[in-house]
């Protein structure tokens, strides 16, 4: 009777409501109680919403509710540095984008590393767009992009600060381009597009998600998005391939992470919950309304993404001279 107890113990995995689930003994089937799902956004903003949605569409697939907590500040850096000292579980994740792992440690002194985390799976992402306001003479990318040579700094464009990904994919843009354009900083791409659309900054670069009311409403129009594929929901938009340009495509993207040392059996639950929500209507749905697409990489492949983006961001941050400061 011991050997059979201890086989199935031993057990690595079964299967339920189409879904690896982990198994260590009769009692203890993973999840077999609610996960902590982080989120290090505010509420109500883009990312916050998105991230949601996800968590919900995981939740059935799991079996278990996916209680979600909110911890932004600081760009995210709080939440993340509290999160490396989680228990490695597999009942607590954080979801963030890849900007406080990437770019913010070129400027900031934090204090987690990419490998105070194993990552479970990139979700989805999004290319960034420069927007401008509706009488501004350039009607196509290629038109925007000689007026901006003609006048080096001459116009400023917003993003969500020094220390994230849209101003790093920004400067590395518009220094292919071969313009030269003011940065103004601000707390998140809500902040940038109330700025724009306040006329305190000529031009919005960021998400497609902040900029899209003021779209739809004729505000503003975005006419080139740094990705080769455009989406619906901005038929104007220029990509890298028709600009004929030396930019590389630039994105935010957003992934799920545990902590350092979820055992490797738990972490493919999560893997597999993830990309089964991926394929929920509900999820589909808001991608397309958004304009963001799907791009689902496991856990090796994400934090492969991961390195590469960080030694482009270093190598950028060196080039623009950035002065890494503490964390406040």
């Amino acid at each position: 009777m011991r050997f059979f107890r201890f086989l199935f113990t031993a057990a690595i995995i079964t299967f339920s409501q189409g879904v690896v689930i982990a198994a260590y003994g009769a009692d203890d089937v993973y999840p077999s109680k609610p996960i902590e799902f982080i989120i290090t956004a505010p509420r109500g903003g883009g990312a916050d919403v998105s991230l949601r949605i996800l968590a919900e569409a995981m939740a059935p697939i799991l079996g278990q509710k996916l209680n979600i907590v909110n911890k932004p500040g600081n760009g995210a850096i709080d939440g993340l540095t509290e999160f490396t000292k989680a228990a490695p579980d597999g009942y607590s994740l954080v979801a963030v984008w890849n900007g406080p792992l990437t770019a913010t440690p070129q400027v900031r002194n934090v204090a987690y590393t990419l490998d105070s985390f194993s990552p479970i799976a990139s979700t989805f992402e999004s290319d960034y767009v420069l927007c401008a306001r509706n009488d501004f003479p350039a009607q196509t990318g290629q038109a925007l992009i000689n007026i901006l040579r003609q006048r080096p700094l001459g116009y400023s464009y917003g993003t969500e600060g020094k220390g994230g990904s849209g101003y790093f994919a920004a400067e590395q843009f518009f220094d292919a381009m071969g313009a030269v354009l003011r940065s103004e900083s601000f707390n998140g791409t809500p902040e940038v597009a109330k700025n724009f659309a306040d006329k305190k900054i000529d031009f919005y670069f960021g998400t497609s998600t902040a900029i899209l009311g003021q779209v739809k409403s004729g505000v503003a129009k975005c006419l080139i998005i740094t990705g080769y594929d455009r989406p619906g929901v901005l038929p104007q938009a220029a990509t890298l391939q028709e600009l004929d340009t030396t930019s590389v495509p630039a994105s935010l993207w957003r992934l799920v992470l545990a902590p350092k040392g979820i055992p490797a059996d738990r972490a493919a639950v999560l893997e597999s919950a993830i990309r089964k929500a991926m394929e929920t209507p509900a999820v589909r749905a808001f991608l397309i309304a958004q304009g963001e697409r799907a791009n689902v990489q496991n856990g090796a492949q994400t934090m492969a993404r991961l390195k590469a983006e960080f030694r482009t961001s270093e190598a950028l941050a060196d080039k623009l001279l950035l002065i890494r400061e503490p964390v406040r």
